[in-house]
């Protein structure tokens, strides 16, 4: 079969019609109440890269919600189908990344995610306990030992 050739008045209205359905499909988009219709404003670029776990610079404050990007990570890399023995070992793993690196704080809050599983492995739970204690002592908190005990 042999196609058959356009018209200049023909590819005309086809690039109308094609424009303006893109242009009703981008208005579309923008009606549906995305939170980044306007993108970052040069007043609050600052706070939402904050927000965004690749960019992010210091660690979550004590009672800090934790941002729905970084939610979602946390979501994609500790399954809730695992065991809680499997993801106790997820977080002394992350644990013992950020103590190799000197983010303490980092290290405890991973250690700590991990002793709040309660999973049933002793010896695991005997390891995230000391390792919390080792990384309070680098960050020479006493409260943090005492907790430990």
């Amino acid at each position: 079969m042999e196609n058959p050739k356009m018209t200049d008045a023909e590819r005309q209205r086809l690039a109308e019609k094609l424009d303006k359905e893109l242009d009703d499909y981008i208005d579309g988009l923008a009606s549906k109440g995305s939170r980044y219709t306007d993108g970052f404003s040069p007043d609050n670029w600052e706070e939402e890269m904050d927000k965004h776990p690749a960019f992010r610079t210091k660690p979550l404050e004590e009672g800090e919600e934790v941002p729905e990007l970084i939610a979602a990570m946390q979501a994609l890399k500790y399954d809730e189908d695992e065991t809680t023995e499997e993801r106790a070992v997820q977080y002394k793993d992350d644990g013992n990344h950020n103590f190799k690196l000197k983010k303490y704080r980092w290290a405890v809050d991973a250690y700590t995610e991990g002793i709040r599983l309660n999973c049933t492995d002793k010896e695991l739970n005997v390891v995230l306990y000391t390792n919390r204690a080792a990384a309070h002592f680098r960050l020479g908190t006493l409260y943090g030992k005492i907790q430990n005990m």
